[in-house]
């Protein structure tokens, strides 16, 4: 009779070994596919950022040229011409300034960890290190030995 026990008990200890490493193999492919998706959606906000910071400052570095000579010519009439180039300088540097820092602006929302693939790792090392710890008669552990869900 206590062999039987025994027998039983180890068949239990397997049953829940084996619920563990199948639960932990499904928990790790998915957090894999997380991982994946978050980096795919982070280097898509990063592809974006940069063409526009780029398109931004072609498109901007042509036509300064042609309006700031045709503002130097300008106020010429009016001025001498170095305080139009002044002038006109000092306004193209205001407005770069502000482009740069929009641009960089948008670069630092950019994620190099997935944030919700840590997250969730870190709830899963949690709940595994309480599982393995057996935290009292409530844990998953105890309730997968019981027969029941965790």
């Amino acid at each position: 009779m206590p062999d039987m026990i025994e027998q039983t008990e180890q068949q239990r200890l397997s049953t829940l070994v084996g619920g563990i490493i199948e639960d932990m193999e499904r928990l790790f492919r998915q957090e894999v596919a997380l991982a994946k998706r978050e980096i795919q959606d982070e280097w898509d906000k990063t592809k974006r950022a940069s063409v526009c910071l780029v398109g931004g400052v072609a498109t901007l570095g042509l036509s300064a040229v042609l309006l700031s000579l045709m503002l130097v010519k300008l106020l010429a009439l009016v001025l001498p011409e170095w305080a139009g180039f002044l002038i006109v300088g000092g306004l193209i540097g205001v407005v770069g300034g502000v482009l740069l820092y929009t641009g960089v602006s948008s670069l630092t929302t950019v994620s190099l960890v997935p944030p919700r693939t840590a997250q969730t790792l870190e709830q899963n090392i949690e709940a595994i290190s309480g599982a393995v710890a057996g935290d009292g008669p409530n844990s998953p552990v105890e309730q997968r030995m019981r027969g029941g869900t965790p």
